[in-house]
């Protein structure tokens, strides 16, 4: 049996849905963890990023130990 993407990310590219579930199983990720995991290119991540906080399917937030660096998270 197949897992259902939720609703809001069904229409999106296949990039954003792939950093999308790796998010879902290995988050939460830094920028630079999801470039490895995906092995996309940067710019795809970017804009993956951008659409999936857009439509409030990924959360950022600051990491504990870097002010300058976010985590990317589903919850």
């Amino acid at each position: 049996m197949t897992e259902q993407l939720p609703s809001v990310i069904t229409d999106l590219l296949p990039g954003a849905k792939l950093v999308y579930k790796i998010l879902e199983y290995e988050g939460p990720l830094t920028y630079s963890e999801i470039v490895s995991e995906t092995s996309l290119l940067e710019s795809t991540v970017t804009d993956s990023l951008d659409r999936l906080r857009n439509r409030d399917a990924v959360v950022s937030q600051y990491c504990a130990h870097d002010a300058w660096v976010h985590t990317y998270s589903t919850e």
